[in-house]
């Protein structure tokens, strides 16, 4: 834009996932779902075979408190931290999540389904009630980018799968946010010790999900144990 003469801003609107279709794998249910036969009777025809069925497409059919929803959970709040500061440290200046509330009057509905049930509030929209666990998660994610001025990539040698962000904020500390990539959405990987430059950031560690993290620390680096989950660094 600026060498063509000019700059707007860079919105990003309905930032969210992933949906079922974003997982390749579950593209061979859309004529199931969407076909001459499809609706809520064929997600309850998949519902009832939920054994059968592999995890990437159970983890959008089962009950959030079964294994595969909380993985569910636990891939959407770190997809929610990774996209949205990949959005800004690429130029995108506001990113408007999607949705604040989850419409599950029919459960069963296609659209329900392959949306993932992303709301982040409890309640009505007439009257909304306490964040839920994803909701939580957006609130740690909105204290680490909510103020953010830069975000830029940190060099890392070494650790290909590894990323890391130092965050500057107006008004506020620095901050880095790490994690290591997986191969496929939805792995879960192993602790690896990476070590990261901590210049001016505080010892402190939390994931995305809330919980802290041990991590050795010297005066210009931090030693901890990555998997795919995000984990904020320094004081929030």
């Amino acid at each position: 834009m600026r060498s063509a003469g000019g700059e707007r801003p860079i919105i990003a609107s309905e930032v969210s996932g992933p949906g079922f279709f974003e997982i390749r794998s579950n593209r061979r249910f859309a004529g199931a779902l969407f076909g001459p036969a499809g609706g809520p009777a064929a997600v309850r025809r998949l519902r009832q075979s939920l054994a059968d069925l592999p995890v990437e497409a159970r983890m959008f059919l089962d009950t959030p408190s079964s294994d595969a929803g909380r993985l569910l959970l636990r891939i959407q709040a770190d997809d929610m931290m990774v996209r949205n500061m990949l959005a800004l440290a690429a130029g995108v200046e506001r990113a408007a999540w999607f949705d604040i509330w989850h419409d599950d009057t029919d459960p069963d509905a296609p659209t329900n389904i392959i949306n993932s049930p992303t709301g982040l509030f409890e309640g009505t929209p007439q009257a909304l009630g306490n964040p839920n666990a994803l909701g939580s998660a957006f609130g740690r994610m909105a204290q680490v980018l909510g103020s953010a001025t830069s975000v830029v990539r940190a060099s890392i040698s070494g650790t290909p799968d590894t990323y890391a962000y130092r965050i500057t904020r107006k008004e506020k500390p620095a901050l880095l946010v790490a994690w290591r990539r997986p191969q496929k959405r939805g792995d879960i990987l192993a602790p690896a010790t990476v070590t990261l430059p901590r210049s001016g950031i505080d010892c402190r560690t939390l994931t995305i999900d809330g919980s802290p993290l041990p991590a050795k620390c010297s005066s210009n680096s931090i030693r901890l144990a990555l998997t795919e989950q995000p984990v904020i660094i320094g004081r929030l």
